[in-house]
């Protein structure tokens, strides 16, 4: 793999899996061939399930899920199987495992929740909507995002909202 001097890097582990985002692009290590090869391009982040079996990434408009690991239950994957979650004309801020099954997810000043069993049709709820704070000063102007923290130990949700900051009670019980 050729590193280029004035690109960012990243590794993620999950072991065995050895992944590299170079810049805006995801590798994945294939142990066979001893390189690193392209899963996907372009890519914000990378969040990995709980249970260790997905792998959920995302860019400015895309959320998607590579399969880790075959899922046999409810809509079986195969390991490799790459799906689309959902596309947006809107961009996406952050992204979060709230279950090995759904995430949570913020656009502009709206956050949602998706789940990723497509035996249908992917279904996304609105969870509510929240406005960025001011970036330097009491004058300047919010522009539409606020951040959101997941606490995947207690089950919570954070909210910094302008100025303001929300916490949820347990979400999942």
């Amino acid at each position: 793999f050729s590193i280029k001097k004035d690109a960012s890097y990243h590794v993620f582990l999950n072991l065995p899996e050895i992944f590299l985002k170079e810049d805006n692009v995801l590798f994945r290590f294939n142990y066979g061939s001893k390189i690193f090869e392209k899963v996907f391009e372009p890519v914000k982040d990378l969040k990995f399930s709980q249970d260790k079996k997905k792998l959920m990434f995302f860019n400015d408009y895309e959320v998607w899920v590579l399969y880790l690991k075959d899922i046999l239950i409810e809509s079986p994957k195969k390991a490799g199987d790459l799906q689309l979650i959902s596309r947006f004309s809107e961009k996406i801020n952050q992204v979060f495992w709230l279950t090995d099954y759904y995430l949570i997810f913020n656009l502009g000043d709206k956050f949602k929740i998706t789940e990723i069993d497509d035996r249908d049709r992917i279904q996304i709820w609105d969870l509510g909507s929240f406005k960025e704070p001011p970036k330097d000063s009491d004058k300047s102007e919010p522009t539409g995002q606020a951040e959101i923290f997941w606490n995947q130990n207690n089950k919570e949700l954070y909210i910094l909202s302008e100025g303001n900051f929300y916490k949820s009670e347990e979400l999942i019980k």
